[in-house]
């Protein structure tokens, strides 16, 4: 990936730098970032988690039994979490394969926390894209 702006916030968000020794103090504050473009293009990845988020069919299995594909867009699912979604598709919200849960959402922001086993998400929305940061509890 050629490195760029974006590229550089994405780093920032999962390393915290230091302006005044001109490197960074703290490294893997998150487990992953992900910068996407609403129409679902990678911006940019730093980490572990984020660079894979994709559109695919999930099985769903309904009460009487049967299975089901539904169609989840992970990048879809995570700006409609920032609008306060907590269920933008039959199979919740997904990122990366993983299911997480809504948590919170702030009040006048399409700021939004998400949590799953062992871990969890934060989105922000803005005009263009959508901000990704990914940790884990440990």
């Amino acid at each position: 990936m050629a490195e760029n702006a974006w590229q550089t916030y994405a780093d920032q968000v999962v390393n915290r730098f230091d302006y005044d020794t001109n490197d960074w103090s703290i490294m893997n504050v998150c487990s992953g970032a992900a910068l996407y473009g609403h129409d679902g293009t990678l911006w940019a990845s730093a980490g572990e988690e984020g660079s894979n988020l994709t559109t695919y069919q999930h099985p769903l299995e309904d009460l009487d039994g049967s299975v089901r594909n539904v169609e989840v867009n992970e990048v879809a699912a995570a700006l409609a979490a920032c609008d306060g979604n907590g269920k933008p598709t039959e199979a919740g919200i997904r990122m990366g394969g993983s299911k997480f849960m809504f948590v919170s959402k702030e009040a006048d922001q399409a700021i939004c926390q998400l949590t799953r086993s062992g871990g969890g998400a934060c989105c922000g929305k803005t005009a263009t894209a959508v901000v990704i940061g990914f940790f884990k509890k440990e």
